[in-house]
This record gives structure tokens, C-alpha cells and sequence, in this order.
């Protein structure tokens, strides 16, 4: 009875040890496959976050060229300005340049153009002003901050596009 016992031990302990074996074999195919899964989601994440930048890339260039057209209207020594209808105009493309500034992640762009626009609204306001007190308008540095402002927002479209680029075609 001795050896029938003996013999039963050692045939349930080779069953464990197989057990085992294939136990841990098949933990490591899952962990294996859990890792590339993990890859997986990540390419997928960050191909959702390029598309959600690109498609911000486009907003804030919507509205730099709403701005940009109506700096142009300044460019040009004129008596008559639409500021108020000009300012409200900046402003609401302000409030949008400003909420997606996270696009440029190093060396913020938004906040330099940001800054270059409100020094402009700031002119404005200025014309606004001297229209409801009578005073002159000098129309020479309203048109030279009108000229240079378009080509800042020039400038500015011109690293949007490289930007929406290095998004689009994975150059980054």
C-alpha cells in the first residue's frame, strides 16, 4: 500500500509541475499580448489627439484669417472705420486663439500673435476713442500697424500650415 501511495504522490505532483508549466506559459503568451494591446491604444490615442490638433489647427486659422481680413480694411488711409463691429470681431477671435494655444507646445506662437493682435485692438480702441471726443485720427500709424499686423499673421499662417503638415503626415 506503501508504494501504490508513493506512486499516486508523485503521478499528482507531475500533474502540478504540468500544471504549472502550462499555466506559465500561457501567463506569459496573455502578458505578451496584454503589451501589444497596450501599444495598440497608444497609437490609436495619439492618432485621435494629432486628428483633435488638426482639426484646432484649423479653428485657430479660421479665425487669424477673420482678423487678418479685417486688419486689411485698415491698411488703407480711410475716414470712415467700423471699429466697434472691427473690435468685437478681434476679440471673439481672441478668446478662441487664446483657448487653443496648447497646439504650439514649446516656444508659444499663440501668445506671441496673441499679443501682436491686442496691441492692434488696442489702436482701434484708440480711433474709437478719438471718434467719440472729435479728435483727428492719425491715419499713418493706424495703416502702418494694420500692415504690419498682416504680415505677423502671414507669418503666423505660414507655421500654422507647417504645423497642421507635421500633423497630417506625421513629420514630427
Amino acid at each position: 500500500m506503501g508504494e501504490k501511495l508513493e506512486f499516486t504522490k508523485t503521478v499528482i505532483e507531475l500533474g502540478i509541475a504540468i500544471c504549472t508549466v502550462i499555466a506559465s506559459v500561457l501567463a506569459w503568451r496573455n502578458s505578451k499580448k496584454t503589451k501589444e494591446d497596450v501599444s495598440t491604444i497608444k497609437a490609436i490615442k495619439n492618432e485621435i489627439l494629432d486628428k483633435q490638433n488638426i482639426e484646432e489647427i484649423g479653428l485657430v486659422k479660421e479665425e487669424i484669417l477673420k482678423i487678418r481680413r479685417v486688419s486689411t480694411k485698415y491698411r488703407n488711409v480711410r475716414n470712415t472705420y467700423t471699429v466697434n463691429k472691427d473690435i468685437e470681431q478681434i476679440q471673439t477671435s481672441l478668446i478662441i486663439i487664446k483657448e487653443n494655444r496648447r497646439i504650439f507646445k514649446d516656444n508659444n506662437e499663440s501668445d506671441y500673435i496673441y499679443n501682436e493682435i491686442k496691441s492692434f485692438e488696442h489702436k482701434l480702441l484708440d480711433i474709437q476713442d478719438c471718434n467719440n471726443v472729435g479728435k483727428t485720427i492719425e491715419h499713418e500709424l493706424v495703416t502702418n500697424s494694420a500692415r504690419n499686423l498682416v504680415i505677423k499673421l502671414d507669418d503666423f499662417l505660414a507655421k500654422l500650415k507647417e504645423l497642421k503638415d507635421s500633423k497630417k503626415y506625421d513629420l514630427n
